[in-house]
């Protein structure tokens, strides 16, 4: 279930005034953002015009061309305005522009979404509201809990208190007869039928990276960045709005509104790397409350460049607008001091500074990303056999919502295979994507369920009386 809750608005929408960022850094940013779209420009240049040397001189199934006088349909839908108090997971996509509704995520860059106007008990407050109609819909009975087992699916790089927290909702106030906790890639891993591989998951705002050896993950090689499919979508609009070729229909769109989010969502599908520039005919339908009723704009435009050339941001972060004036996520204070120093730097999330090759955890700065490409090299760098680094190149699973272009694992595989030193005889590299036939975005999920199975992980559940009587002790040794 999407982790997404809205809650109708009991009062008027406050007064909007104007935010208090300062320009100067904002104008700044984009000028960092405009340098790193046109070294990524000059770089590919190249490679774009061979792409578009490859199509035909006149293509018979050319696209119908939309100009302002063609490119909206108008109609009013037969659809009731929603009335529910509350609004839970992927029908909260449905949500019309203008109803009267607070639309939250409780989860934000794989950390609970804990700022100074939602605190850490409000997210575990709307993720309780969230899990328990996940479970009225898997037709659980809450009478029937304690006779369930559950498996929790975390980070690989976590905040404690947010998973102490989660297993206290769990087992405390669902119920659960026991937990299992295991991290992210490890699951992926295990899920692809993989026992050794870099994984690389790419979500819509948060991309990890972490080598994993025989079921475990090794701590030096994790690197956790704070861009995903979510700043391909900015970088989509931005160049919708900047060339007037694209004749993009919605010039009003505004990324920080749901609705509109929605809308470039569903035009990152028709990213690709298919070697090819072509016109192409897109759409997308807009819904908004006229009155009483839902109105729907149905927008049609061409896009040819933007969608071939935007998703190889992917290995040119830098086309990326950096994240300003964006609350950091303070870490948690314990009431217990059960962690020790050790356990508490695998666990943190601040950030370390390269001083010397053995470090406990790789993480980027938020307004420093680099390539995947070169960020599958650092991770493998950090390994500590040769003979592991040359074999894990050819065991890269890609899993996650925002690696579904077609072509993306070509030249994925070709962008690695650049970065390879010349000491370590790699022949060639092989990227997994869709393996078994699954769903990147359920790779993890899949991997847990055999997880859950396997007698060897048996000493991993914690029962929900040890829970009780120890707390948060019995996690030192149960954790992953």
């Amino acid at each position: 279930m999407r982790h997404v809750i809205a809650r109708k608005r009991r009062l008027p929408s406050p007064l909007s005034f104007p935010k208090s960022d300062d320009e100067d850094k904002k104008q700044m940013a984009r000028k960092k953002r405009d340098q790193g779209i046109r070294e990524m420009q000059d770089e590919l240049s190249e490679v774009l015009r061979d792409w578009k040397e490859r199509l035909p001189a006149a293509m018979a199934d050319a696209p119908q061309i939309f100009t302002k006088e063609n490119s909206v349909e108008t109609s009013f839908s037969s659809e009731k305005l929603p009335s529910a108090d509350v609004i839970i997971g992927d029908k909260v996509l449905d949500i019309p522009l203008g109803c009267d509704y607070d639309i939250y995520y409780p989860v934000k860059r794989g950390l609970l979404n804990v700022t100074s106007k939602c605190s850490l008990q409000t997210c575990i407050s709307q993720m309780e509201t969230i899990w328990a109609q996940a479970f009225r819909d898997l037709d659980l009975d809450p009478q029937d809990h304690s006779d369930y087992d559950i498996f929790l699916v975390i980070p690989d790089v976590f905040e404690p208190m947010d998973v102490i927290e989660m297993i206290h909702l769990l087992i405390k106030g669902f119920g659960f007869g026991g937990i299992m906790l295991h991290v992210e890639s490890v699951c992926a891993t295990i899920g692809a039928g993989l026992s050794t591989a870099v994984v690389v998951d790419i979500g819509h705002q948060k991309t990890s990276i972490v080598c994993v050896e025989d079921c475990t993950a090794a701590p030096t090689t994790r690197i956790v960045m704070d861009s995903g499919g979510e700043n391909i979508e900015d970088l989509l609009l931005h160049f919708f709005k900047s060339d007037p070729n694209h004749n993009f229909p919605f010039m009003e769109c505004d990324a920080s509104i749901f609705q509109h989010r929605q809308i470039l969502t569903r035009i990152k599908t028709s990213c690709h790397f298919k070697k090819s520039i072509r016109i192409e005919s897109l759409d997308f339908t807009l819904k908004q409350v006229e009155g009483n009723r839902i109105r729907k704009n149905k927008f049609y435009f061409n896009a040819s460049d933007a969608i071939a050339l935007v998703p190889f941001s992917l290995f040119f972060p830098a086309a990326f607008e950096p994240i300003e004036n964006e609350e950091e996520r303070k870490m948690g204070i314990l009431a217990e001091d059960i962690f020790d120093e050790d356990f508490m730097t695998e666990t943190s999330t601040k950030s370390l500074k390269f001083e010397d090759d053995r470090i406990e955890n790789v993480l980027i700065d938020r307004n420093h990303p680099i390539g995947i490409d070169k960020g599958v090299h650092m991770s493998i760098k950090y390994l500590d056999r040769q003979e592991l680094k040359k074999r894990i190149y050819g065991s890269i699973l890609i899993v996650g919502g925002s690696t579904q272009y077609e072509g993306f694992v070509d030249v994925l595989e070709d962008r690695i295979f650049e970065t390879i030193p010349s000491n370590l005889d790699v022949e060639r590299v092989e990227v997994f994507a869709n393996r078994r036939d699954l769903d990147p975005t359920m790779v993890s999920w899949k991997g847990a369920s055999v997880t859950a199975c396997l007698e060897a992980c048996d000493e991993m559940w914690v029962r929900s009386d040890e829970w009780m009587n120890y707390g948060i002790r019995i996690l030192k040794e149960r954790i992953p």
